[in-house]
C-alpha cells in the first residue's frame, strides 16, 4: 500500500486534561478568556450554526494545555478549515436528539440489547459502498463507556490487512488523490458523527459528554 500523496492531518482536539485546567476556578478562568480572545470566531461557532460551547472550548484548550493564544490559533485554524471543507455537510440535517437515540436503541431491528447497532446510518449523510467500507476499515461506532461517551470500535490489526486491498479498489475506478479523499472523508464522517452522538448522550444524561 503507497501512502497517498498530500495526506495531511487537518487541525486537532486531542489532548489530556493538564495539571493547570483541573481547578475548577482556573478553568473558568480559562474558558473566559478564550472566549474572549476568539469574539465573533466563537460566537459563530465552529460551523457558523451558533456560539461554541464549554466543552468545544474547553477540548482547544486541553489540547493546548492551557495556553489560550495557542487554543486561539488552533480553534481559527479549525474554523477555517472545516469552513474550506465544508465539513458540516456529513450531519447537516441529522441533528440527532435524546428521544430519537432511546428509540433507536429500543428498535427490534436498529438496535440490540437497548444499544443502537448502528448510529451512522441515522446520524450522518450516506456513505457510498457503506458495507465495503465496513469490511475494509473494521470500523464502527456502537454503544458507550460507563461515563456516557460514545465508543468507536475497530478491528485494527484486520483493517491494516485489508487497507491495500480498499485503496487499489478506490483508486481504480478514480485515482490516488480521490483514493486519498475518500479515505479522509470516512474518517472525518465518522467523528462528525461521534460528535452529534455526545450531544444526544450529553441531553440523556443532564451533562456534559
Amino acid at each position: 500500500w503507497r501512502q497517498p500523496q498530500g495526506l495531511r492531518r487537518p487541525p486537532g482536539t486531542g489532548g489530556t486534561m493538564p495539571e493547570a485546567l483541573q481547578d475548577p476556578a482556573r478553568e473558568e478562568a480559562a474558558l473566559g478568556e478564550l472566549r474572549s480572545a476568539l469574539g465573533e470566531l466563537a460566537a459563530t461557532g465552529l460551523d457558523g450554526l451558533g456560539p461554541a460551547d464549554d466543552a468545544t472550548l474547553l477540548r482547544f484548550l486541553r489540547a493546548r494545555k492551557g495556553d489560550v493564544p495557542k487554543a486561539q490559533a488552533q480553534y481559527a485554524a479549525t474554523k477555517a478549515w472545516r469552513a474550506e471543507n465544508d465539513i458540516a455537510r456529513f450531519t447537516r440535517g441529522f441533528e440527532g436528539s435524546a428521544s430519537a437515540a432511546l428509540a433507536a436503541a429500543s428498535h427490534p431491528i436498529l438496535g440490540c440489547g437497548g444499544v443502537e447497532i448502528h448510529p451512522s446510518l441515522r446520524l450522518g449523510i450516506p456513505i457510498q459502498d457503506e458495507g465495503a467500507w465496513l469490511f475494509w476499515g473494521q470500523t464502527l461506532s456502537f454503544g458507550q463507556d460507563k461515563r456516557g461517551r460514545p465508543v468507536h470500535i475497530q478491528h485494527v490489526g484486520r483493517a491494516s490487512q485489508r487497507f491495500a486491498e480498499a485503496f487499489a479498489h478506490v483508486e481504480a475506478s478514480s485515482d490516488a488523490a480521490e483514493a486519498a479523499k475518500a479515505f479522509i472523508n470516512g474518517y472525518v464522517h465518522l467523528q462528525e458523527v461521534q460528535q452529534v452522538r455526545m450531544r444526544e448522550l450529553a441531553e440523556q444524561r443532564g451533562e456534559p459528554v
